[in-house]
């Protein structure tokens, strides 16, 4: 079901902090477990009632699969593997067309734009406490329109002397259950139709692409983008680099000087506001994540090597060309020639 249980099964050692840790975890495992639940009965609820939604959502009639997991993940590439535990969850919730069908990347392509977009902000937070956040698409799937509901809960520690390995708890639900397609509109058909032959491209995030091509710049860069190269690595001299052994090191690390540290990071954000040529007035909320770098001549030691991103799910964002008029006629057609021979059928054997 999910990595805490056996990362209580993997915690070993009497002291004080390991008790402690084991304590945590294991009050983690139930808050997952209840949230799971709850979310599990609303949706249900929804189901035996659909009346109580309909009038402001499109209910699903009942649940055809269930997808329910919670992970403990580590601070360091925190988005990318909360990503990657719903980008696996998503690739095995649809399974739209064929293998050798664009259609089916395509749709699922836009099903984790969707889905990335409305969980941007609640992924890339490291807020501590308690966040959730409970979203439904819908989408086409094997000629039909199917509901997803996504429920995702996340409990994060800052204190790291109890959880220094395992600082953020993610526990998620994802439901599918397919719509009757009598109780959708014409103009909502045109539009779920439309969005789902959409051409979508995936491209990084105007800041992540700053930082990037700041970072791979030459030393003899000039202008504005060697402003925010040198303002880039004012905030990561702000980290140590003496060499430590891994095991037993603090994470993530504290700057040498917090104030200096601070005003760094205020500096490379202006500075990336005059190379973006946005308002002034314009806030970038930038993260910062470490990966473990090896030591030259010691592989046993190393630091800890900070990197500055955009903070959204995969520091990409999704943009669609709409599919052409014709495009959606000749999918609706078709869809209403499958749901009126469905109907002369079950006529014709009552």
């Amino acid at each position: 079901m999910g990595s805490i249980t056996k990362m209580l099964q993997n915690i070993s050692g009497a002291d004080e902090d390991a008790k402690e840790r084991t304590e945590r975890l294991e009050m983690l495992l139930k808050l997952a477990r209840a949230k799971i639940e709850t979310y599990k009965d609303k949706i249900n609820m929804n189901f035996s009632n659909p009346g109580t939604i309909d009038k402001i959502q499109i209910p699903g009639n009942r649940a055809m699969r269930y997808i329910e997991q919670y992970h403990v993940v580590t601070k360091e590439g925190l988005n990318e593997k909360v990503a990657d535990h719903l980008d696996a969850a998503i690739d095995a919730f649809f399974s739209i067309g064929s293998d050798n069908v664009d259609t089916k990347k395509a749709v699922q392509g836009g099903v984790k734009s969707l889905i990335s977009t409305a969980l941007s902000g609640f992924i890339g937070s490291t807020e501590a406490g308690e966040s959730e956040e409970i979203i439904y698409i819908v989408v086409p799937e094997n000629n039909a329109f199917v509901r997803a509901d996504i429920a995702c809960w996340k409990y994060h520690f800052e204190q790291h002397k109890f959880i220094d390995q395992a600082d953020t708890a993610i526990a998620y639900i994802l439901c599918k259950s397919v719509i009757d397609h009598t109780k959708i509109t014409l103009d909502e058909l045109i539009y779920l139709a439309t969005e789902a032959m959409s051409t979508r491209q995936e491209k990084k995030s105007l800041v992540d692409k700053a930082l990037t091509d700041a970072a791979n710049a030459a030393a003899d860069t000039t202008g504005d983008l060697k402003t925010v190269k040198d303002k880039l690595a004012d905030v990561t001299k702000c980290y140590p680099t003496t060499e430590i052994d891994k095991k037993g090191s603090k994470r993530p690390p504290e700057p040498t000087d917090k104030s200096v540290f601070d005003t760094a990071l205020k500096k490379l954000n202006e500075q990336l506001i005059t190379y973006l040529k946005l308002p002034k007035e314009k806030v970038i909320t930038l993260g910062i994540d470490f990966k473990w770098k090896e030591g030259a001549s010691d592989k046993t030691k190393g630091y800890w090597e900070p990197f500055i991103f955009d903070p959204t799910l995969d520091g990409t964002h999704s943009s669609a060309t709409p599919a052409s008029l014709p495009e959606v006629a000749a999918y609706i057609e078709e869809m209403i020639k499958v749901w009126r021979k469905l109907k002369e059928d079950r006529a014709s054997s009552s």
